[in-house]
């Protein structure tokens, strides 16, 4: 068996991308792996707003990693503000506060 390099993001409508990975070198890492804030912002954060009120939002997880990125604290607060149902997977040692 291999060992894990990284993780992957996944949206629902197909589009993929790195979330993090032990190559990659910046200072947003948890443990080993470089937190690849780019492909959070660009492809996991615009995934998550909802398409019309009462639509349910699924997000998972919400990590450490995914908590690295502002834009995505910021998007899933007003997101939970809408109303619109949530079914999401948090980290309980993830820093997102709220």
């Amino acid at each position: 068996m291999g060992r894990r390099a990284g993780f992957s993001i996944n949206t629902l409508d197909g589009k993929q991308g790195v979330l993090a990975h032990q190559e990659i070198k910046n200072r947003d890492r948890v443990g080993r792996y470089g937190v690849n804030l780019e492909d959070i912002d660009r492809i996991a954060v615009p995934s998550m707003v909802p398409a019309s009120e009462h639509v349910l939002v699924v997000i998972d997880e919400i990590g450490k990693m995914e908590c690295c990125s502002r834009l995505f604290q910021d998007t899933l607060i007003r997101i939970l503000d809408t109303g619109n149902p949530v079914l999401g997977l948090h980290c309980v040692n993830g820093k997102l506060l709220y």
